[in-house]
This record gives C-alpha cells, structure tokens and sequence, in this order.
C-alpha cells in the first residue's frame, strides 16, 4: 500500500495544467487501478460555496480574494479527508501560490502573511509536490490569444507580458522561499508525454518513500 499523496500544478494561464493534470490522472489509474485519483480544478472550489462565489461575480480585486482566501481554507478540509483515504492522490490546478502571485501582481503584496499563518496554523495543506508550468512569454501570450478557452482574465495576460513575467517569477520565488518538493517543467521545451513521465516518476519517489 501507497502512501496518499496530495499534488498541486500551479503556473499563468496555458502553460499546460489541465492538460497534464488530466493525462496524470489517466496513467495513476491505468497504473494502479486501486488507486483513488481526486482531480480538482480552478482557483474555487466546486463546493456549495466555492459556486456562490462565482456565481455573485464579485469584480472588486481587493474584496474578492478574500473569498477565494477563505474557500481555499474550506477547501482544504475537504482534501484532507480524501487523503485519509488509503493510497489516494489529490490532482489540485491553482492553489494557494496563484492567490498570492495575482495578488502581488496587482500590487497586494501583504498575503505572504495569510499563506504562512494558514500553513503555520494547518488551516491549508502543504502539497507533497508542487508541479510548477513555465513557457516562454511569447508563447504563452500566442497560446492564450489562440484559445477558444481563454477566459476574460486569461485575455488580460495575453495582452501584459509584464503581468505574466510577474505572475510566474512570484510563484517561483514562494516556491523557493517555502522549501516545497518543486518540479519544474517548461512545456515548450518538454513534450506533454515527457512532462508526465517526469512528473509521474516523481510521484512514484514520494509514493515509496
């Protein structure tokens, strides 16, 4: 038996998260079929009230990420349980770093506070592995611009190259500072299988340790 293994994708808009998170989830099941592979997508919750909070379309930055502050926090009851479970693996895409990271880009730069405070008080879980997406600036602005998929927010991006530089160098830079298990995959250089297999051989590591 596997230890359970709690494991998050963080990075800008379309470096790849879904698609890798989707393909990880595929391969953890076909590998170990007894496995229990939990795939939790976006920046809220699908939680009763993750739903609220989308559905009030709160536009005030300032007032708004409280919010997804505090449904991160209930989130996080959440995943613990399904971590109780035996061998099971929570995929989570966005997670606290992007909160902190859109944040400091818009120049909110106090939530460093919550984030240790949170962790500090076990009030939001440490991932067992943070898989951090990067590609260059040019071709994340050309995949966002190209994409049926691209979200109001996403568009933003792809207009700043400013904001994404930014937005990717906090995110690294916390993962350094926090001393997270960090995978680093540039999705322009490394294929989708390449990214997996490496991503997959890591969590085997954690999994048998």
């Amino acid at each position: 038996m596997c230890k359970s293994l709690f494991v998050v994708f963080e990075s800008v808009s379309k470096c790849g998260k879904t698609t890798l998170a989707k393909a990880l989830e595929s391969r953890i099941k076909a590998v170990n079929p007894l496995c229990e592979v939990f795939h939790k997508r976006g920046a809220l919750s699908e939680s009763p009230f993750g739903k609220e909070v989308t559905k009030r379309n709160i536009k005030d930055l300032g007032y708004s990420t409280a919010f997804y502050w505090a449904d991160l926090v209930f989130d996080s009851q959440n995943t613990q349980s399904l971590l109780q479970r035996d061998s099971s693996v929570v995929i989570q895409e966005r997670y606290d770093l992007s909160i902190v990271a859109y944040r400091e880009m818009h120049g909110f730069y106090d939530d460093r506070l919550l984030l240790d405070a949170y962790h500090k008080r076990k009030m939001l879980l440490t991932p067992d592995l943070t898989v951090f997406l990067d590609a260059p600036t040019e071709v994340i602005i050309e995949r966002i611009n190209n994409s049926n998929e691209s979200t109001n927010i996403d568009k933003a991006f792809g207009k700043n190259a400013g904001e994404i530089n930014a937005f990717q160098q906090s995110i690294r830079a916390h993962l350094n500072d926090t001393g997270r298990s960090t995978l680093l995959l540039n999705t322009f250089e490394y294929s989708v299988q390449r990214c997996l297999e490496l991503t997959h051989a890591e969590i085997t590591k954690l999994r048998k340790e």
